[in-house]
């Protein structure tokens, strides 16, 4: 007993036949595109690396303040801790 029609098949479509030339003008459009994509990646990316630059040049800033006032404690701690001494006998 035959199976009841329920889809319609579509048929691909046709492609019309491609030259050699045209199959490189496509590829050469790709290539064009692939390169213009990385251009802009490699702009994003120099854009980062740059504000990477600043945000560590600010990072050495503040530890060097940080280590030049922990220099400056500690030479206060030495002075007081000689002034606790008792005196030599």
């Amino acid at each position: 007993m035959p199976l009841p029609h329920t889809a319609e098949i579509i048929p691909f479509p046709v492609r019309t036949p491609e030259t050699p030339a045209d199959r490189l003008h496509r590829a050469l459009a790709a290539l064009d595109d692939a390169l213009n994509r990385q251009r802009s990646a490699v702009a994003d990316w120099r854009f980062s690396l740059a504000a990477l630059h600043t945000g560590v040049q600010g990072l050495g800033a503040s530890l060097g303040a940080h280590h030049d006032s922990l220099g400056s404690l500690g030479r206060r701690v030495d002075t007081l801790h000689r002034s606790m001494r008792p005196p030599a006998e």
